[in-house]
């Protein structure tokens, strides 16, 4: 046989006193002593029904701001990586080629560029989806062989002048040093243009722009 134990608890006057009330005999308890019990628990169950309330209101809120905040959590995660994306795709890089050396290399977009001697390209590490136009910029003397990208046009830029194309073969004279720019199509066709004035060339065609 297991001995009897009995387990004692911290009690309040008035939990002594509602214990009473609920060991008497109904017949024995006063009218104030039944109006004290029915005070308290009143109040009991009214400290009850707040503290539920509360309870419900503050799970209602953090449901409420969790739908809130994870859209904006998850945008500026988005934000965040397309704008690392972007900075990569804009990142330009400089090639040059020294004094009595040749050298070429090929694009993003597999664009093969030969540049003479004393030539420098600048152009993006990745050609951005996002932009219209595949914009180099050149100070030099290039052959491009351009690939072929209807809806992303290649354009060399060389200070105020511009050549447009989409996919041909064509060489572009631009030294900075020099008057002219001469502009050499050999397959395709490419436009050539400023802020004044625009022309298109045919294979084996040349232009002669004086800046």
């Amino acid at each position: 046989m297991q001995p009897n134990s009995t387990k004692y608890t911290e009690s309040t006057p008035k939990d002594d006193a509602l214990r009473r009330l609920w060991n008497q005999d109904v017949s024995d308890i006063s009218e104030s002593e039944m109006s004290d019990a029915l005070a308290i628990f009143r109040n009991r169950r009214t400290a009850y029904n707040s503290a539920k309330r509360r309870k419900v209101r503050v799970l209602s809120i953090m449901k409420y701001a969790a739908l809130f905040i994870a859209p904006i959590i998850t945008a500026f995660v988005a934000w965040n990586y397309s704008a690392e994306y972007h900075v990569q795709e804009t990142e330009l890089t400089q090639f040059y080629v020294p004094e009595g050396k040749i050298d070429s290399l090929i694009l993003s977009d597999n664009t093969c560029v030969k540049l003479d001697a004393g030539t420098s390209i600048i152009y993006p590490a990745r050609f951005s989806n996002r932009t219209y136009n595949r914009n180099v910029y050149v100070n030099g003397k290039c052959h491009f062989a351009v690939a072929k990208d209807r809806m992303h046009p290649f354009v060399v830029n060389m200070g105020s002048l511009k050549v447009k194309v989409l996919g041909t073969h064509f060489t572009v004279d631009s030294y900075n040093e020099d008057d002219n720019i001469i502009v050499t199509l050999e397959e395709g066709l490419v436009k050539v243009f400023d802020n004044k004035q625009s022309m298109t060339l045919k294979p084996n065609e040349q232009v002669v722009y004086n800046r």
